[in-house]
């Protein structure tokens, strides 16, 4: 009997432990923060990067999940009369991205190479140098003549998540490719991509080198810049970067199973919104409602609340490529779209304002 009770535990662990290591369970939300600071220009900046998991289906036998990122950027000047920041202006960036897992390893669709390939690898061991194909990410996509990048699993540890025991990678860069000539110095002789949570500068070969560690995590993913690595990279010797890099670092997760709050700040919103208010913020939020669905030709949008006269539609496949995109030019309740030339497939919707989205939804093309 004891014997039993220990097998149905140890069962039950088992379980926890794949429920909790499942990458991107439907409805799952990601939110990571980050600040800029410059004194020389007297400028601040702070970030809110959010991820949800908004839709999964079958292709080809695997589970694709659709994971949309939206990126919050507020914008503000210090006052050193008043000794306070002075917010401007903020935007809102977005796209849509679809992974799948197999065998330990996540893989994302790579815009650049219209395929899928490796993401998170979690067969790795300690000392690994991995390489990868690279990949646009929502903030940087200009690699030169780059087309792989790499980077070292310098440990992993189990880390302690607000209470959540998780795996994790910590990843630094590959110096095995680090050109120490320094002769053709610019901003992409030597980049790389990382999960980057903070800068650090380390000794090599007499050179004082700035680099960014960053780590990832089961269930998590990337802790810092977000599920996809950030493009850096390594500057000439002595030169300081804290000035020129925003470094966003996981702040919320949640899931079905999970909640984890890494420190005070909102998962949600940026602060001292009624200091600066957008025109996304004075406008409703909208329920898209699409007919038919599934459509064929034509494709309706029905609003609650009206279409604004200067929002954007945007339609993304589910690979997370953007196949339509039209500015609207009426402030009526509904408006029509020709999709007969879009292939059949899951498609997903979004109206977006400056500052803000406005409405988001999904229609299947038959």
């Amino acid at each position: 009997m004891k014997n039993l009770i220990l097998f149905v535990v140890v069962l039950l662990s088992f379980q926890s432990l794949m429920a909790q290591t499942e990458f991107a369970p439907l409805g799952a939300k990601w939110s990571y923060r980050g600040w800029y600071s410059s004194p020389q220009w007297n400028h601040q900046e702070e970030n809110l990067i959010k991820f949800e998991c908004i839709d999964t289906f079958q292709r080809d036998g695997k589970t694709i999940k659709v994971v949309e990122q939206i990126k919050e950027r507020q914008f503000m000047v210090y006052n050193y009369y008043t000794q306070q920041n002075n917010y401007t202006s903020r935007d809102t960036i977005s796209r849509v991205d679809s992974f799948y897992e197999q065998n330990y390893t996540v893989f994302v669709y790579n815009q650049i190479f219209s395929k899928y390939t490796p993401l998170y690898i979690f067969n790795a061991q300690e000392g690994d140098t991995i390489t990868l194909p690279i990949m646009d990410t929502l903030l940087y996509n200009n690699f030169a003549n780059d087309s792989i990048f790499s980077f070292v699993i310098d440990s992993i540890r189990m880390v302690d998540y607000d209470g959540v025991l998780l795996e994790t990678f910590n990843t630094g860069f590959n110096f095995a490719t680090l050109d120490t000539s320094w002769t053709s110095y610019n901003t992409t002789t030597q980049p790389f991509l990382n999960w980057s949570t903070r800068l650090e500068y380390i000794l090599h070969n007499g050179f004082l080198i700035t680099t960014y560690p960053g780590a990832y995590a089961r269930t998590l993913r990337g802790i810092g810049s977000g599920l996809l690595p950030v493009r850096r990279f390594i500057p000439k010797p002595f030169v300081a970067e804290e000035e020129h890099d925003i470094i966003n670092v996981i702040n919320c997760y949640t899931d079905s199973n999970i909640n984890i709050h890494l420190s005070t700040k909102s998962c949600d919103t940026l602060p001292d919104y009624t200091k600066y208010t957008s025109i996304a913020d004075v406008i409703s939020k909208n329920n898209l409602n699409l007919y038919p669905n599934p459509a064929k030709d034509k494709l309706l949008i029905a609003t609650d609340n009206g279409i604004h006269p200067q929002a954007q539609l945007y339609i993304f496949d589910s690979f997370g490529k953007l196949v339509y995109s039209q500015k609207v030019s009426n402030n009526s309740q509904n408006i029509e779209i020709d999709i007969q030339n879009l292939p059949s497939g899951i498609y997903f919707i979004r109206m977006a304002l400056r500052g803000g989205v406005l409405g988001s939804s999904k229609f299947v093309k038959a």
